[in-house]
């Protein structure tokens, strides 16, 4: 039987500490997608988003969720982004 070592990552102790973590991370952040889209998938269908809305996304990372609040709201509506994160943004504009 195979041991297995869980790595964890300490939280950041300060919002500068975490700019420059998710800076640092921005370039593969993307590559974990897969992890915990289906909750963010899940707490979109609860979300009441009509064509022509306006929604806000706080912390957006790499923007994998903004394109399905997009979808949602439409031509007709729009979509803020917002994380701290310049790396996350840059990821998020492509």
């Amino acid at each position: 039987m195979e041991e297995h070592t869980n790595t964890m990552i300490p939280a950041a102790s300060t919002s500068k500490q975490a700019t420059r973590r998710y800076n640092r991370l921005s370039a593969v952040y993307s590559l974990n997608a897969g992890l915990g889209s289906s909750s963010s998938a899940q707490a979109l269908q609860h979300a009441i988003l009509r064509a022509g809305d306006v929604a806000l996304e706080l912390g957006v990372g790499t923007g994998r969720d903004l394109i399905r609040i997009a979808r949602r709201v439409g031509a007709t509506g729009r979509v803020i982004g917002i994380d701290m994160s310049t790396g996350m943004m840059r990821q998020a504009q492509r």
